[in-house]
């Protein structure tokens, strides 16, 4: 199983670097980096833009697909 996170922002600075966040996230997982590394860091995205308001303030829209 893995996950892949995509975010639509309106060009706030700070969702641009969420933006760089998922990305790095997406490369660890399709490298096939260790399951419980991998959960790790998506609850700490999740966390940083679910507990952010700034992040809610500037609209943005998580998109979480798991596959297998």
């Amino acid at each position: 199983m893995s996950f892949f996170l995509a975010t639509f922002s309106y060009g706030s600075i700070q969702l641009q670097l969420l933006n760089f966040i998922l990305f790095a996230y997406n490369l660890v997982a399709s490298i096939g980096i260790h399951l419980e590394i991998r959960k790790s860091l998506l609850q700490m995205v999740l966390a940083k833009t679910l507990l952010d308001p700034h992040v809610l303030s500037n609209g943005i829209i998580i998109t979480l697909v798991m596959h297998k």
